[in-house]
Parts: C-alpha cells; sequence; structure tokens
C-alpha cells in the first residue's frame, strides 16, 4: 500500500473516531470539549461534516443551549478575526466550509432549542454583522450567505423586550440601507417583518418606509419582500404614512405573480379592513390566468369578507364554476354561520362521485350551523356508509358540533 493511500485511510479512521467519542456519551460530553472535537473533525476533513454526525452534536450542545449558543457565536467570532490574520506558511487554512459550519449550527440549535438569545449573544451578533462581515473579493468564503444565515438567526432568536427588538431592528436597518445587492436587501428585509409581527419599538417608521421602498423597486423580489412585511403595518397606527391595505392594491396587480401572491397572502390577514381589496380579487377569481392566483384570491375572499353576505352568494357562483367549484368548497367553510342559508347545497356534494369533494363537503356543514333534520341525516348516513374513512371522520366530526349546537 503506498504511502498516500495510508495517509487517507489513518485520516478517515481518526475522523470516524473523533464522532464516535462525541456521540458515545452525549449525556457527559460538555459543549465545550463537544465543539473543541467538532472543530477537529473540520480541520482533519477540510470542513466536510454529514448531517448525522452534526445531528449527534446538537443532542449535546441542546442540554444547554444558552451556553451552546453563546459558545457557537463567540467560536464564530474568533473564526472570522482569524480569517483576516495573514496565514503562516504551514498553519492550518481557515476555509469557507469551516465558517459555514458554525453558522449552520448555530442557526439549527437556535431553531431546535425555540430559546431566545441571550442580550450578550445577540450583541455578539449584531458585532459581527456590522464589523466582521465586510465583503471582500480576497477572502475564501462568501459573507453574503455568512451574513445571511446570522441575520436569520437574530430574526427568530432575538428576545422579545422592546429594548431587544429595538437594538437588532436598528442593526438591520443599517444593513438594509448599506446593502447594495438586492439578494442581502430581501433576507434582511424578511428578518425585520419577523421582528415586527413580535413587538413595537421605535424603529418601525424606518421598518415601513423600507417596505414601501421596497415596492417601487425594479427588483420583483425586492417588490415580493415590500408586500409581505407590509402586512405587519396593516393596523400600524404610525403618523405621516398611507394605511397599508391601498397601498398593497398596486402589487396586487403587478406583472409578477410572486408580488401579486405577496400581496394577496398580506391583506388576507388584514381582515375586514381590507374590505376595499375585495373587487380586486373578485375580478382576480375569475379572470387570473394563474390557478394559484385564483386560489389565493378565493382565499382572501373567505377571510376578508367572512361576514359579508353577498361574497357568500359569489362563492355560490362559483360553485356552478367547474374550475372554481373546488375552491369554493374548500374555502366555504371560513364564512361559518354566514353562510347557514348555503347548508342544503353543501350537503348535496355528500352524494358526489367525488371522495375530496365530499370530504370538503362533510367538513363544511360543521361550521356552517344549520341542522336542520335532513341535513343530520345526510351526514348521520355519510359518517357510517361513506366508502371513504376521512369523509366518514369528518362527518363525525361536524354531525358532534351541529348536535352539541342544537343542545345549547
Amino acid at each position: 500500500m503506498n504511502t498516500t493511500r495510508l495517509k487517507n485511510r489513518t485520516t478517515i479512521c481518526l475522523v470516524l473516531a473523533m464522532f464516535l467519542s462525541i456521540s458515545a456519551s452525549p449525556a457527559q460530553a460538555s459543549p465545550e470539549k463537544a465543539l473543541s472535537d467538532f472543530h477537529q473533525v473540520l480541520v482533519t476533513a477540510k470542513g466536510r461534516y454529514s448531517y448525522k454526525d452534526q445531528e449527534k452534536l446538537l443532542n449535546t450542545l441542546e442540554k444547554n443551549p444558552s451556553k451552546s449558543i453563546e459558545l457557537l457565536v463567540k467560536e464564530l467570532a474568533a473564526k472570522l478575526e482569524q480569517s483576516k490574520q495573514p496565514q503562516e506558511e504551514n498553519a492550518d487554512k481557515i476555509e469557507a466550509r469551516e465558517l459555514a459550519a458554525y453558522a449552520d449550527l448555530l442557526s439549527r440549535l437556535s431553531r431546535k432549542s425555540k430559546k431566545e438569545l441571550s442580550e450578550k449573544s445577540s450583541k455578539a451578533l449584531i458585532d459581527l454583522i456590522e464589523n466582521k462581515l465586510g465583503l471582500d473579493s480576497e477572502k475564501d468564503f462568501d459573507a453574503n450567505s455568512l451574513k445571511k444565515r446570522l441575520v436569520d438567526i437574530l430574526g427568530k432568536g432575538c428576545a422579545n423586550e422592546e429594548k431587544s427588538l429595538d437594538q437588532v431592528k436598528s442593526c438591520l436597518v443599517k444593513e438594509y440601507n448599506k446593502e447594495f445587492s438586492p439578494y442581502a436587501k430581501i433576507y434582511i428585509a424578511a428578518a425585520l417583518a419577523d421582528l415586527s409581527s413580535r413587538g413595537r419599538s421605535k424603529t418601525d417608521k424606518e421598518i415601513r418606509d423600507i417596505f414601501l421602498t421596497m415596492l417601487k423597486s425594479d427588483c420583483p423580489g425586492l417588490r415580493r419582500g415590500g408586500a409581505e412585511g407590509l402586512k405587519t403595518f396593516a393596523s400600524s397606527d404610525i403618523k405621516d404614512a398611507p394605511p397599508a391595505v391601498t397601498t398593497l392594491l398596486a402589487p396586487l396587480q403587478d406583472n409578477y405573480l410572486m408580488v401579486r401572491r405577496a400581496a394577496a397572502y398580506s391583506l388576507r390577514d388584514c381582515g375586514p379592513e381590507a374590505a376595499v381589496a375585495l373587487p380586486v380579487f373578485t375580478k382576480a377569481a375569475e379572470s387570473e390566468s394563474e390557478y394559484s392566483m385564483k386560489a389565493y384570491s378565493m382565499h382572501a375572499l373567505s377571510c376578508i369578507g367572512s361576514k359579508d353576505p353577498k361574497i357568500v352568494e359569489l362563492y355560490l357562483k362559483y360553485l356552478k364554476n367547474p374550475e372554481l367549484e373546488m375552491l369554493a368548497l374548500g374555502h366555504m367553510k371560513f364564512f361559518g354561520q354566514t353562510a347557514v342559508a348555503a347548508a342544503p347545497e353543501i350537503a348535496s356534494y355528500l352524494d358526489n362521485k367525488d371522495a375530496i369533494k365530499r370530504r370538503y363537503a362533510a367538513e363544511c356543514l360543521g361550521y356552517l350551523g344549520n341542522n336542520r333534520d335532513d341535513i343530520l341525516e345526510l351526514l348521520q348516513s355519510a359518517s357510517l356508509k361513506d366508502p371513504d374513512p376521512m369523509v366518514r371522520s369528518r362527518a363525525e366530526a361536524s354531525l358532534k358540533k351541529l348536535k352539541d349546537r342544537q343542545s345549547l
């Protein structure tokens, strides 16, 4: 056996032994020891590791998530600092994969533990983003990709206290304003939207202005991000800013499907305040060329107009349209007792040949609240005799709802 093959086999055995030592007694392994072993594996294997191996390491780290997150942030900061220093001739080179491994591990741990970042960790991440992640073509790692991970961690793991939210939001607003890459702006805006949905802070006016500016961009991705972000401010009391609902009417008719869908999704969650958009959704449901946008429009109609009898009448009309029939059946339940008069028509679907239509009908009847004897009999029959188990299950659940309501 030649020297090269022997060396390769020795390296593989060493890496395997290291991971076996990590996984052999995860309960006794400290986060410091586990990370130290992980670092040795990364160096020996030149940054390569498997998902299974990382999962074993996570089992150790998640036993003390707050401490492990702080250690990972500190370790990542040290690696970034080391990457800036001149490398000695025979020194181990800090590679892109190694930096990405720590960021990926930090991201997975923060999601898996569902713990808020400590103030110390938040400040350390802010420092990394603001001071240590400048783009440099001479570096052999993608700082943009790394920043994306760190921004995502901050957006999802930041504590909900006003002070912490404000610090993180202020950092991300600065990063958004100095970024030139639309790609980077999109993921920073997504984190800002996530943070804004969790609480108000001093930076809300600036964040809302960012979303409004995004809607005017030439980049479809930025327009989509603006439409998604404005949902957070649908009921905002920010002064000197146009209402989010009326602002979202323009992207609802954008040339790009992803922008129209984002606007529809945001308006759908605005409730009755978005009634001004009902005519646009009505038109889109019938004339939109993309089926997915028809579905978004139908869903928005049922959410925004859930108390509007005119929208119920519109849905009954859609039941006669082969292209919209299934969507109408699936969304009719959102009207609840507003659509109680439509129950007999929905009940007629319990005899339909299509099992999916029978499923929708069986579920819907429980929400509409019509407990007429003939409807109860149809549901009773479906719960016992329908050949589809899901129809039987949904019919039984609806039957119980109606009987409980009848007994009140």
